[in-house]
């Protein structure tokens, strides 16, 4: 049956959503491009001494030790008194267990390893010792800085220009937990945490699909934060995609800590309703990503922005999805009554009990002013 025009906008309050086709396309308002930083190929910053003394130094004289306290920069006592190693990294974002068991045992065995003229001693070190399944090199201390502030350990090895990153993330944080403000009855009773790993890795246990993609994007200039841009590919629009990942790239401030604030410095100003809805359930995420939206994820915030979203959404409850349509919509329904009871009644009685006395009856009248 088709639904004359001028009923369709409120029928879609109601009625169950349909699939997206490729035709439907979304939207977040234009807006003038921005200058983005494109990186460079080539190694930008300071680059790494063949003197260990002197990126001791350098190292310690960018962390302010000997005021930082938390900073552990050791000397690692080889087997091979030929060989010198000293590791770095930051007490309370670097595990203490994976540091021992990936880096301190197997540099202690170092002696183990014949020690040969034509190969590099850093590649050697990174395939036959390091234990840990995440081992990068790299040439400039600004790195190797970005590395130890998100939990890595950096390891520097006497007579070689180069640093090995090794992966030791593991501070201190909640286990995941029920959602606090969307609590419902029926349905997964899980909410994000303020990791971001674990909440990407909710995301994918719920949507087991290889199309589901994880963007990553650094913002702010000093706090480094990370985030995660979620998406269906095949069903997202690239447009949309697009326009969400070039409105993070072009942030330039200093410091980006939570979805609220990032949520305000990529919204559409102009538009009279919201665009974006924020939630801390995985469920409803996931079932916005299906549908084709965006979500995006911030590094030590519990919840997600989703892009775009129509008024009707914040009209939907996340147990609607657990319940048969019928009841959903009746809900649904019920929640469009109670706003405009609440917007309109208010005003209304004001008006009628001031300006028209005479709309209400008599008796109802007096009792009114004998209140």
């Amino acid at each position: 049956m088709r639904i004359p025009g001028p009923l369709q906008k409120i029928a879609g309050l109601f009625l169950p959503k349909r699939g997206r086709s490729e035709r439907v396309t979304f939207s977040l308002g234009e807006r003038p491009a921005k200058q983005i930083r494109q990186p460079d190929t080539q190694h930008q910053g300071t680059l790494w001494s063949k003197d260990l003394d002197t990126n001791v130094e350098q190292l310690s004289k960018t962390f302010h030790l000997p005021d930082s306290s938390d900073v552990v920069i050791r000397e690692v006592c080889c087997a091979n008194p030929n060989v010198r190693v000293v590791i770095a990294f930051i007490e309370g974002l670097a595990c203490s267990d994976k540091v021992t068991t990936s880096v301190l045992k197997p540099l202690m065995l170092l002696s183990s390893i014949r020690q040969t003229h034509d190969r590099d001693p850093v590649a050697q070190i990174k395939d036959a010792l390091l234990a840990s399944t995440q081992v990068e090199v790299k040439h400039t201390v600004e790195e190797c800085v970005e590395a130890m502030v998100s939990g890595d350990t950096v390891v520097l090895i006497q007579g070689q220009n180069r640093a090995l990153i090794v992966e030791t993330k593991g501070w201190e944080h909640r286990s995941v937990q029920g959602a606090v403000s969307e609590r419902i009855v029926r349905g997964p009773q899980q909410g994000f945490i303020e990791v971001l790993r674990a909440n990407t890795g909710l995301l994918r246990s719920m949507i087991r699909s290889p199309d589901l993609v994880v963007e990553n994007i650094e913002v702010g200039r000093r706090t480094r934060t990370q985030c995660a841009v979620v998406y269906m590919a095949g069903i997202a629009n690239d447009k949309l995609v697009n326009e969400v990942r070039r409105r993070i790239k072009s942030i330039d401030m200093d410091a980006v800590l939570s979805s609220g604030s990032l949520e305000q410095l990529i919204e559409t100003s102009h538009s009279l309703l919201p665009t974006m809805i924020s939630t801390e359930r995985p469920d409803r995420a996931a079932h916005f990503i299906l549908e084709g939206a965006v979500a995006i994820l911030v590094a030590g915030d519990p919840f997600a922005l989703v892009a775009p979203v129509t008024f009707s959404a914040f009209l939907h409850s996340p147990e609607d999805y657990y319940v048969r349509w019928p009841y959903g919509n009746v809900l649904r329904m019920i929640r469009v009554i109670a706003l405009l009871i609440a917007v309109l009644l208010p005003g209304t009685y004001i008006a009628i009990t001031n300006y028209h006395n005479e709309m209400i009856p008599t008796v109802l009248l007096l009792s009114l002013i004998h209140i």
